[in-house]
């Protein structure tokens, strides 16, 4: 017997396969005080699930909070929002160490892969205290995550962030590959009406940093710890903590010792003289891609829009003064209105901005950055 069939080309195949929708996972909790003991409410949904809390000795709430899908793969995104009313404590941990699965390569759909993402979104009220220490993060060969980290509160509380990550699984000789990790992390100081930028960081390795002694020097785990004080901690505070630490014997290889801890105290030292002497508040460079040309200063720049993003290699630096924000881009110095820190931390995250809405808000920040050749044109669909 012969059964004739239609041949389909590979194409169609490859549109007719079913298109599934990402996972979507929220975890939005809300810690409250009551007689010295702090509670949590909310909930989550799939993939999260939230074990028992325990009660610390300080009466802070300790909540491990189980990722139950066992990992992460491209697509995938997850929520995350913590609220903590006036003087409540939390800890929130997770169950077990992060896995990121590969994705470039893996899909007939998406062979070029697919980012997966977290969000993560911290508001303190006054005299409140969040510790945020998940366990470590793995990120297998070509995998893509990004992850954010958003974080507002008064001037009396504190924030405690610690991160582990791994760049491949290392005992099996993997590497991170052609994969990518982004991370971004912003701090927001509340005071009254007013607020003000304590930290933005954002976090690319990848390339020849990996290796590069000025980079990862080929190490395949780094950590990240951050800690926004409930005070302002001058210098001879700040030394006084770091050599009131006791003499440690030497540690194994990986470990931190104490000379970690002497060039650690050296380098907030120099962090503090520079804010005493107003130099510049944080910097972003950009890398370079593929479509810039060798002279990216382009002084006849022209934008069609409807969107525009950093472009490559640009280079941004700024500081916040009482009436003013003073930029610096690509080598020269802009006096810009304070209002427009909100367009320029959302260019240096590598947002997108519509043109027009730019132009209406902050038409001195869009002529200081168009006179530097530092913006260009993105599609419609973001690339």
């Amino acid at each position: 017997m012969c059964i004739a069939t239609e041949l389909k080309p590979v194409e169609a195949e490859r549109e007719a396969l079913p298109r599934l929708d990402p996972w979507h996972g929220r975890c939005d909790l809300q810690f409250h005080a009551t007689n010295g003991s702090t509670k949590h409410q909310g909930g989550c949904t799939a993939p999260f699930k939230l074990l028992r809390s325990e009660r610390g000795d300080d009466g802070r709430c300790e909540l491990p909070v189980l990722h139950a899908a066992g990992g992460l793969v491209g697509g995938d995104q997850l929520s995350l929002d913590f609220k903590l009313e006036a003087n409540s404590r939390g800890l929130i941990t997770s169950v077990a160490a992060q896995k990121v699965y590969g994705s470039i390569g893996r899909s007939r759909l998406q062979p070029e892969g697919c980012f997966a993402h977290q969000h993560v979104h911290c508001a303190l009220a006054s005299g409140s205290d969040l510790e945020w220490l998940p366990q470590e993060l793995v990120l297998y060969a070509d995998a893509l995550f990004e992850q954010q980290l958003t974080v507002t509160l008064p001037q009396d509380a504190s924030f405690l962030s610690a991160e582990i990550v791994r760049l491949g699984r290392t005992a099996a000789g993997e590497t991170l590959q052609q994969g990518q990790w982004r991370s971004s992390l912003t701090i927001q100081r509340l005071a009254g009406n007013s607020s003000t930028w304590e930290l933005a960081d954002r976090v690319e390795p990848g390339g020849a940093s990996l290796d590069s002694p000025h980079g990862l020097g080929g190490a395949p785990v780094f950590g990240t710890l951050v800690w926004a004080a409930p005070m302002a901690m001058g210098a001879e505070t700040t030394t006084s903590l770091l050599e009131d630490m006791p003499d440690l014997p030497p540690g194994r290889p990986g470990e931190i010792t104490l000379e970690h801890i002497r060039n650690a105290k050296d380098a907030l030292a120099n962090a503090s003289d520079a804010l005493d002497n107003h130099r510049w508040f944080g910097e972003t460079v950009t890398r370079e891609r593929a479509s810039e040309a060798d002279d990216f200063f382009d002084s006849q720049l022209s934008l069609t829009g409807p969107c525009v993003r950093l472009s490559g290699r640009t280079r941004v630096a700024w500081t916040e003064r009482e009436q003013h924000l003073d930029v610096f881009i690509n080598g020269e110095t802009f006096e810009v209105p304070s209002s427009a820190i909100h367009n320029l931390m959302a260019l240096c995250r590598q947002e997108h901005l519509v043109l027009a809405h730019l132009a209406d808000a902050d038409e001195t920040l869009l002529t200081a950055l168009v006179a530097m050749g530092a913006i260009e044109d993105c599609d419609n669909d973001g690339r």
